[in-house]
């Protein structure tokens, strides 16, 4: 799930993928302990937010709507702020952000990665304009 925020306020809501979709293919179920997941990402030349998912056998790309700000900082949300996962509970894995303005004009993406808690309000805590949330859920 991916919750694109504008403003502070979360303007949409859309699954980016949903492996129980893949259980044709045989690729709905992890055969491991561990899940490998690549992310790439980019701001493309039409201002969009370019995100691929590589996995072992497939891949999932998504664009999304940007700003026109070179900053953009795809962040991994449960390293950079010790987010907790649980299984069958969703949680936020990343996030792809614009940086904090400091009041001494410095600019900082990992003061808003590593705040934690109230990921949904960073918009109106840090004065970010835009940001994606991505949210995973294991079952």
């Amino acid at each position: 799930m991916v919750k694109e925020i504008w403003d502070g306020k979360t303007k949409s809501e859309k699954t980016v993928f949903n492996s129980k979709d893949l259980a044709e293919a045989g690729l709905d179920k992890v055969k491991d302990t561990t899940l490998k997941i690549k992310v790439m990402s980019k701001l493309t030349p039409k201002n969009k937010l370019k995100v691929t998912f590589a996995f072992d056998r497939f891949s999932n790309t998504k664009e999304y709507d940007a700003i026109d700000r070179k900053d953009y900082s795809l962040r991994n949300l449960v390293d950079e702020s010790k987010l907790p996962i649980s299984y069958g509970e969703k949680f936020y894995f990343m996030a792809y952000i614009l940086p904090y303005k400091r009041k001494d004009g410095s600019s900082s993406w990992c003061e808003v990665g590593s705040s934690g808690k109230d990921i949904e309000n960073w918009g109106k805590k840090f004065g970010i304009k835009h940001y994606l949330l991505f949210e995973m859920k294991i079952e």
